[in-house]
């Protein structure tokens, strides 16, 4: 890429130009810089070692080793009648009927 014209660059104001032509490095202070290289702690290292071998532990997992397993489903779907169960526990069922008359009986009370 080829630089720019001279006439092409943006111009610097007046005054601004004097004052950088008339700058003095003398007046600067010196400034020591300090550069902080914080190393990583014992247990940063030990983390990063253990994250290291779980990653290559996956990476080199060989699925062939799995043993092959059937699938038992203990919450099935209802069937196309709707029905969930075809066994339904007695006492369930006594309670049920036993809520449902004190609804109703509740129900007559209040009709009075």
């Amino acid at each position: 890429m080829a630089s720019p014209a001279l006439k092409d660059l943006p111009k610097v104001a007046e005054n601004l130009k004097s004052q950088l032509e008339g700058f003095n490095t003398d007046k600067l202070k010196n400034a020591s810089t300090h550069e902080k290289i914080v190393l990583p702690t014992a247990e940063d290292v030990a983390a990063e070692k253990t994250q290291q071998s779980l990653i290559s532990g996956i990476a080199t997992f060989d699925p062939s080793n799995l043993k092959h397993t059937e699938t038992n489903e203990k919450n099935p779907l209802p069937d196309k009648e709707g029905k969930l169960f075809n066994y339904v526990d007695p006492a369930v069922v006594g309670t049920t009927r036993r809520f449902y008359n004190f609804c109703w009986l509740r129900s007559l009370l209040r009709k009075m």
